[in-house]
């Protein structure tokens, strides 16, 4: 009778006991796992109870215990020939499990970027439904375990690797800068992105001597890509382009071509899923100013990411503004579209204020009563909208909603805008007290 995992490849990179015994469970429902040693074998083979009480390498009770069943081959992936082995075998493998240190990761010639924290998480740092889905996973069965109440503490943390795809594109908004960006198997890694900036991480892969090498270079160019489709799907990597076969020969006394840079529209309409991806560029990208009005503010889009996005822009001493509010009830009585719904959910109002009191230069403010809908983004750009930009993460997929927004990127007309939002946070609505000027 066939077992669960049978077909299964699983390559088991990892040492002592963690990565052996998830391996162990692999090859016990019937996977073939191929453990990876070191030159001088897995260090579980230096610890006993031994057989007759003789150390050697070979009668470890705990080597044998965790590594039944597996296949094994010894090579040392640090070196040249090592890791080209090791990578053959991943690309006939199923499953990769590892539990490297940082600097074996740095040795095997990865690049860090870390989207943790040194602070120990505390059982508050971790929503309830979290843990509902971790154990969710775990079940074996597809039966209701109950529900989850509480969780009294957290014993132990571990640091895990997941891989991610480095990108690099060129926008149309500021074609002089190549930006980098990641992509993991589930989507684009905002959170990724954040530390890697903060960490000076574009200079560090040379992303500047990349648009330099390709505008001295004849006939190689790098994609295009327009901001609003950045999150639709993954960039293209800005690997050089060689140009068509079927191009025109060139002779010595012709004309270099010309390189016509891409027309920057002033204006710009947006869809429902186009909103995201300003909102993430407004996140990375902003120096000196950045303003969020919101009506709504939900947990689904004030989530980890954000926060971290948050809390690097202004480590870095950028000024956020973060206005919000809308009552339940308009003013000659009739219920609104709030209904009975609270403006802000006490999460995100726990991670905002925390953030407020951290930072001085953190406006986190309640305005009272807005349907107002904007985001501006230093001089670069504003968008106003009926997008809720802290409640709804707009998603593509299934139907997103009828919504439409609108880019200005001359610098009076956002200027003009931020000036107008800033009155808002800073006195609240006073009702229709003026009329304001058409957009020239």
């Amino acid at each position: 009778m066939p077992q669960p995992l049978s077909g299964l490849r699983v390559l088991e990179l990892g040492t002592f006991v963690s990565a052996p015994y998830c391996g162990k469970l692999f090859a016990g429902y019937g996977a073939e796992v191929i453990k990876v040693e070191p030159p001088g074998g897995d260090l579980s083979r230096a610890h006993g109870p031994f057989k007759d009480g003789v150390p050697s390498p070979e009668t470890s009770a705990l080597f044998l215990y965790l590594n039944t069943g597996k296949k094994s081959v010894e090579f040392d992936v640090r070196t040249p020939a090592g890791r080209d082995a090791f990578l053959r075998l991943v690309e006939k493998s199923d499953v990769v499990i590892e539990n490297f240190l940082p600097r074996d990761m740095r040795a095997l010639g990865y690049f860090e970027v870390p989207t943790g924290t040194s602070k120990r998480p505390e059982v508050e740092d971790i929503p309830l439904q979290d843990f509902d889905k971790v154990l969710a996973r775990m079940s074996v069965t597809n039966e209701p375990t109950g529900t989850l109440l509480a969780v009294r503490r957290i014993e132990r943390r571990e640091l895990h690797f997941l891989r991610c795809v480095m990108l690099f594109y060129k926008n149309h908004a500021q074609p002089p800068e190549v930006e980098v960006a990641f992509w993991r198997e589930d989507g684009p890694a905002m959170e990724h992105e954040v530390r890697f900036q903060a960490v000076g991480g574009p200079d560090l892969v040379g992303a500047r001597l990349l648009m330099a090498e390709a505008a001295q270079t004849p006939g190689v160019v790098l994609f295009d890509v327009p901001v609003a489709a950045a999150s639709a799907a993954p960039p293209p990597a800005a690997a050089p382009v060689q140009p068509s076969q079927a191009s025109a020969p060139t002779t010595p006394n012709a004309a270099a071509p010309k390189s016509v840079a891409p027309e920057v529209e002033t204006m710009q309409t947006l869809l429902c899923h186009e909103h995201p991806s300003f909102l993430k560029k407004a996140l990375l990208s902003a120096k000196r100013r950045l303003v969020i009005v919101s009506p709504w503010i939900r947990d689904s889009v004030i989530d980890w990411p954000f926060i971290a996005s948050l809390e690097a822009l202004l480590k870095s001493g950028v000024e956020v503004y973060i206005g919000y509010g809308i009552e339940k009830a308009d003013g000659n009585g009739k219920r609104n579209a709030a209904q009975n719904k609270p403006d802000i959910t006490p999460r995100a109002e726990a991670d905002l204020r925390q953030l407020a009191e951290r930072y001085r230069h953190f406006h986190f403010v309640h305005v009272g009563n807005t349907h107002r809908k904007s985001l501006v983004c230093d001089d670069q750009f504003a968008v106003v909208t009926s997008f809720n930009w802290l409640s709804y993460k707009g998603d593509s997929q299934g139907g997103p909603r009828d919504e439409r927004g609108i880019v200005f990127r001359k610098k009076h007309h956002v200027e003009r805008l931020a000036a107008e939002e800033l009155e808002l946070l800073g006195k609240g609505y006073a009702g229709a007290s003026r009329a304001g000027a058409p957009f020239a």
